[in-house]
Order: structure tokens, then sequence, then C-alpha cells
């Protein structure tokens, strides 16, 4: 993975980025903790819809119809400034062990929100149901604490040595 990054680090983007570095590399970082901030109110306010803390008069389906169109327009800013993030600082990121904890947790986040989505488009009552309490609190806090995990691991990034 070293040779990967140093081989990132190498190219024309990453020379340019690196050369811009003073002013675009944070100028991505605030856009990216932006989008973050996005995508982890709209789970927020999903999430607490789940565990019954918020929302009480609206449905799930209808929190869902509201936050998930944000955590959707979010994600692919937080890719594009991510990727850009990494071409900047190749050996940085990839050669730190917070980074993939990141980039694992956030696997699992994209698979827990897709299997939500799935079950709101599929069986909308499944929410309400009250005999799926304990598996749908149970979800909303599993939710919460990789998206969490995500928060520590990007910022652990930049506190780890590589």
């Amino acid at each position: 993975m070293l040779t990967f990054a140093e081989w990132i680090a190498q190219t024309a983007i990453s020379q340019w980025l690196q050369v811009q570095g003073w002013w675009f590399v944070p100028a991505l970082q605030s856009i990216h903790i932006l989008a973050i901030a996005v995508v982890l109110s709209s789970l927020l306010m999903l999430n607490t819809r789940l565990l019954g803390l918020s929302g009480s008069g609206l449905t799930v389906p209808q929190v869902a119809q509201r936050y998930l169109p944000w955590l959707w327009w979010g994600l692919p800013i937080l890719a594009v400034t991510g990727t850009l993030l990494i071409v900047a600082e190749p050996v940085r990121s990839l050669w730190n062990i917070a980074f993939w904890i990141k980039m694992a947790l956030l696997l699992v986040a994209l698979v827990l929100t897709l299997r939500f989505q799935g079950y709101a488009k599929i069986d909308p009552a499944f929410w309400e149901n009250a005999a799926n309490k304990t598996r749908i609190r149970g979800y909303a806090v599993l939710s919460l604490i990789v998206w969490v995990g995500i928060v520590f691991g990007g910022r652990w990034i930049g506190y780890v040595n590589a």
C-alpha cells in the first residue's frame, strides 16, 4: 500500500494539490466537514425517530422521505472531497490504520442505510409495528455508533502517524 500511496503522490493531480495545499486542502476539509454535518444531521433525525425520541407526529417513512435525500446528496460530496483529500496526501491517508477503520465503518454504515431504505420501501408498516421495536431500536443505536465511529476515525487520521 505504501508503494501505491507513493505512486499517487507523484501523479500530476497530487502534485498540483500539494502545491495548492496551503489553501486547497483546508477548503476541501471544510466542505468535507460540512457534508458530514448534513449526513449526520439527517441520520440523527431518522435514528432519533426510530428510538422514539423525536418526530412522534410523523411516521418513519415520512421522516425517511424528508431526511434520506439529504443523506444521499451528502454522500457523493463526501466521496469527492474525501478522494481529493486522499490524492492530496496519499501516504498520510492510505498508510494510516485510522483511515482503514473509517473506511470499514463506512462500508458497514452504507449497508445499514441501504437495508433501512429497503425495509422502508418494501413494508412501510414494519417501522410502526410494536413487535419490531427492539429490532428497530437496535438498528438505530448501531447506526449512530457506527457513524460516530466514522467521525472519530476521520479525526484520528490527523493524529495517528503513518
